[in-house]
């Protein structure tokens, strides 16, 4: 399904919460996912 506006927000800010703790693993999905990153 779709996510509202609100929803991938919320998802990014989650991201961002565990970034400290998966910072490795969370560079490398956002490596690749660019075009999620700048969704």
């Amino acid at each position: 399904r779709l996510l509202r506006a609100d929803e991938v927000l919320a998802a990014k800010l989650l991201e961002m919460a565990n970034a400290p703790i998966e910072s490795r693993i969370g560079a490398t999905v956002g490596a690749l996912r660019p075009t999620a990153a700048l969704a």
